[in-house]
């Protein structure tokens, strides 16, 4: 019988090898800036899942996943969080290269689903896209994924592309906060 070092596994998890610098996130979840949205409140942006091939497919629109190598609907990804074949849970007697398989079928059924749905930018969005293929993988022994879990799991657990891409994030953000200050500091004189 053969057995499968872990460092096999991580090649096999990952047909194509993960690559933030070249924009390749196999088995990933994406997640990149909204703009206006991101700028007023820097967590709440556009969500997006990839193949192990590092296809990323993103709820985009009304009746309209986007499917790229590279890019989700609102642009480039700058965060992101891969995922090992051991946190999908359905089944686990499953092989590496089973799971991967699963992941695949899993993402593409989500956005067969979502290509025949209506978006709402509030119940019916892109979190609930990615929800659906991590509910059917048992992500994480995890099987009620929504728009909060996901907000959370990317606070805590999503990796910046690059420093670029933190700023491309904040940037804005801090920028309102400073005009407020001295909107505020104008007015209000201590």
């Amino acid at each position: 019988r053969m057995s499968i070092s872990q460092d096999d596994e991580l090649t096999i998890d990952h047909r194509v090898a993960l690559n933030p610098q070249a924009d390749t996130f196999p088995m990933c979840i994406v997640w990149c800036p909204i703009p206006l949205l991101t700028w007023f409140i820097p967590f709440v942006g556009h969500l997006g899942i990839s193949t192990s091939e590092g296809i990323i497919h993103d709820f985009a629109g009304p009746y309209h996943v986007n499917r790229d190598e590279k890019l989700t609907g609102f642009g480039a990804v700058t965060k992101y969080v891969a995922v090992n074949s051991s946190s999908i849970l359905a089944k686990q007697h499953q092989s590496a290269i089973v799971k991967a398989e699963k992941w695949d079928e899993a993402v593409e059924l989500a956005s067969s689903h979502y290509d025949r749905q209506m978006h709402n930018l509030i119940f019916n969005n892109c979190h609930s896209h990615v929800a659906t293929a991590l509910n059917d993988l048992e992500y994480m022994g995890f099987t009620r994924w929504n728009t909060l879990y996901l907000i959370i799991h990317l606070i805590v657990h999503g990796k910046f592309v690059g420093i670029r891409q933190f700023l491309k994030t904040y940037i804005p953000f801090f920028i309102i906060v400073a005009i407020v200050a001295v909107v505020l500091t104008s007015v209000y004189p201590n």
